[in-house]
């Protein structure tokens, strides 16, 4: 049987908590990365390979959260593109 000390318990925990953690900040990237190509889809539809994977690329939350705004309000494709893509940390 294998010895545990104090600290392992604690350290374990603290481990499990930390990736649960980080898992929830990855699944939340990856539900606004979504939200935003698929409101570029609805409202002009196919969204180009080029626009899908510069969306992909957006590794912030906030950032993925301006350019779902801006989704929502450009008046084309080309608008958000133009506006939103070329600047997404403005």
């Amino acid at each position: 049987m294998a010895y545990i000390t104090s600290f392992e318990p604690y350290g374990m925990r603290k481990g499990m908590e930390k990736g649960m953690e980080k898992g929830m900040e990855k699944g939340a990237l990856t539900n606004a990365r979504e939200n935003v190509l698929d409101v570029l889809e609805i409202r002009f539809g196919v969204v180009p390979n080029e626009v899908r994977n510069a969306v992909q690329l957006v590794n912030d939350l906030d950032v993925c959260k301006k350019l779902h705004q801006d989704a929502i309000r450009a008046t084309s494709m080309n608008d958000f593109v133009s506006e939103s893509l070329k600047n997404p940390g403005r």
